[in-house]
């Protein structure tokens, strides 16, 4: 074996792995030094390109000369002397090198600069639809693909065994990883697979994780498949199968006519309420009958909390989801819609209007005519 050689084919492997920005800024100037005992010794630039080489890319790397190698292979960067000694040159110029550092050991140790960051639309939306345990499993796979790298088309590939992510899941059993995994091939993809439609929280993990492939291992000519798989994962939020179809043609709409979106997408009172009243209701609509009572309470609590932002009524997002939770098993939320377009209507004609108690005062007037339970008492039972 010449290790010189290994290590240029290793960088010729992880070149086709990652985007070629990365490639250049890290590794590009990566030089062999020395092999010993099972261990390359790769020389780098600087001592910043050493330590991001060694949080972000190593069991990579090393997983690659072993490949290549046939033998479990390890690797040590350090910064090369001619590297350092040009340092030496900088500082005599008045040149500045700055590097990162910890305030004391518990900074060290939780590297807040390494965070997961889940953002609020992902929790209002994605955690109902994938449900709790799948919506763990996407989080904990983009926290392990931090240290893989990224591709052209903005996915970043892991390779991990169905038993490695039961444990960082607490599950004893894999197998339930295999069910959420379950997979038919891509005919235009040949060696390609997709997740199975089979159930609306495998669909809604599809989104996240739009390819697999199972993993293989050629050696002597003969090609075995192994216990694990390759997965391809987004790193960005889709959207929301119900905001693709209500707030992206209204935002493709509001670019159209005036160059911008609003951040809330209609849901203030600038002149759309009618149309913000519009986006909610058809949201309401979208509650698919039959929910559990957990259930029911995830899908209508970001529907309470647009209501209540909507109507300028703060801190009554439990009242209006106690309505929807009332009004759900009656299969009567198109109560819920009428007293919401009453406020609407009434808010686009009286801005000063208080929306909120148009709203409750609506909603008992329906229930009274309607016979319905709204959640409030009737007036005449009203202390």
């Amino acid at each position: 074996m010449q290790p010189d050689l290994v290590w240029s084919a290793c960088l010729g492997e992880l070149q086709l792995q990652m985007t070629q920005a990365t490639f250049d800024t890290w590794l590009r100037d990566a030089r062999f030094l020395k092999y010993e005992d099972g261990s390359f010794t790769i020389g780098v630039k600087s001592s910043y390109a050493r330590d991001w080489l060694e949080n972000r890319l190593l069991p990579t790397i090393k997983r690659t000369l072993s490949r290549l190698t046939e033998e479990s292979a390890d690797v040590t960067f350090v910064v090369r002397e001619e590297e350092r000694q040009d340092a030496g040159h900088d500082e005599a110029e008045g040149k500045l090198t700055a590097e990162g550092v910890y305030g004391d050991a518990v900074a060290a140790v939780l590297q807040s600069e390494r965070a997961e960051i889940v953002s609020h639309y992902n929790i209002d939306n994605w955690l109902p639809e994938l449900g709790t345990e799948r919506w763990a499993l996407v989080v904990l796979v983009r926290r392990l693909l931090k240290d893989a790298p990224s591709r052209d088309d903005g996915t970043r590939r892991l390779d991990i065994t169905r038993e490695e992510l039961a444990r960082s899941l607490g599950m004893k059993d894999p197998d339930t990883i295999s069910r959420w995994l379950k997979s038919e091939s891509i005919p235009e993809r040949p060696g390609w697979r997709r997740i199975e439609e089979t159930d609306d929280q495998a669909k809604a993990l599809k989104q996240f994780v739009p390819y697999i492939r199972y993993r293989y291992h050629r050696e002597g000519g003969v090609t075995k498949k192994l216990d694990g798989y390759t997965l391809y994962v987004r790193m960005d939020d889709p959207i929301a199968p119900r905001d693709r179809v209500i707030k992206l043609p209204r935002a493709a709409r509001l670019i159209e006519q005036h160059g911008m979106v609003q951040a809330t997408l209609g849901l203030d009172r600038a002149g759309t309420l009618l149309d913000s009243i519009e986006i909610v209701q058809e949201k309401v609509r979208a509650i698919e009958p039959g929910l559990g009572r957990r259930t029911l309470r995830a899908v209508a609590r970001p529907i309470a909390k647009e209501v209540e932002l909507l109507l300028d009524d703060e801190g009554s997002m439990r009242f209006y989801l106690k309505v929807l939770e009332t009004l759900y098993p009656q299969g009567r939320l198109d109560l819920f819609n009428k007293a919401l377009q009453t406020a609407g209507e009434v808010g686009t004609d009286d801005p000063d209007a208080n929306l909120g108690r148009t709203f409750v005062e609506d909603l008992r007037l329906l229930g009274e005519e309607e016979e319905v339970d709204v959640g409030m008492k009737p007036r005449a039972e009203k202390d």
